[in-house]
């Protein structure tokens, strides 16, 4: 190979790492525990399993300290005579 074409070779690899860099788009970053962990907290199933179990076992026992409140009942009729 001659050295003209080696320098050829070398312009067009050279040529090929600039236009990698410019049009490759912004570099990638990581992203910080405080910026994942909402998602990660909205989005697992065992959370949403949590929370729904959470949910059942307040319900539970809104039901279960209903007996001990009063209750009221009212009924009334209406007509003519």
């Amino acid at each position: 190979m001659s050295h003209r074409q080696r320098l050829g070779v070398a312009a067009g690899v050279g040529f090929l790492l600039v236009a990698a860099l410019f049009l490759g788009g912004p570099p990638a970053r990581a992203l910080t525990l405080d910026e994942i962990l909402p998602e990660l907290v909205d989005t697992h199933n065992q959370v949403k399993a949590a929370e729904d179990d959470l949910f059942a076992a307040r319900e539970r026992a809104r039901v279960a300290l209903g007996g001990w409140y009063p209750t009221l009942n009212v009924s009334g009729n209406f007509g003519r005579e």
